[in-house]
């Protein structure tokens, strides 16, 4: 196993179940020994990661009346709710964007609910801020006003109770919202519901 502390990597083992009296010639199981040393890999970059963002100062708010003032209802998930400045969260959606260019949109396995999803569940994992809610809306040309598509994407809270709109689907763009319907690129966005937490 590995042993992360913030000064870095103390000890490295190799897991039991790893067997090296494999046949070069057997690509299943040298797969799943790269896909091991991957896992490894990853879990050691995450826990690094965190160990490097203690510094962003965090905030506690309560959420539901920032919604309200834009009449968007939801599900609020958790009892208390951690954020940061607007400058802070510009940061960190530049970083995790990275991420999802990477790895891009697939139709049922890593599509918009899928990639929102991502995108709240690793900043509060990675950064301890779980006011990176997902949104349901639906998608319209801002133009024409022509319904294009239903969509899932990201509403942020800031510190001062400010919501920004998130699409990971849409070049990673973001703004300050203000109503529950935006306009964003060539899109409208008509807000339906929300899930923080």
């Amino acid at each position: 196993m590995i042993h992360i502390s913030p000064q870095g990597v103390e000890r490295y083992q190799l897991p039991e179940f790893i067997d090296f009296t494999i046949k070069p010639t057997n690509m299943t199981i040298i797969n799943k020994l790269k896909q091991t040393i991957a896992y490894l890999q990853l879990r050691i970059s995450l826990k690094q990661l965190k160990a490097l963002v203690y510094d962003i100062p965090i905030t506690k708010i309560t959420t539901i009346p920032t919604f309200a003032r834009i009449k968007l209802y939801g599900t609020e998930l958790d009892y208390q709710y951690f954020t940061t400045d607007w400058e802070n969260w510009n940061e960190i959606l530049d970083r995790v964007y990275g991420i999802l260019q990477d790895n891009p949109w697939t139709e049922n396995k890593a599509d918009c609910d899928n990639r929102a999803e991502f995108v709240s569940a690793f900043i509060s994992i990675v950064y301890n801020l779980n006011t990176c809610a997902r949104v349901y809306c639906e998608v319209s040309n801002a133009t024409s006003g022509v319904a294009k598509y239903l969509h899932w994407c990201n509403i942020i809270v800031d510190k001062d109770n400010n919501l920004y709109l998130f699409d990971a689907d849409s070049g990673g763009l973001r703004q300050k919202i203000t109503s529950n319907t935006a306009v964003m690129g060539n899109n409208k966005y008509i807000f339906k519901s929300f899930r923080i937490g």
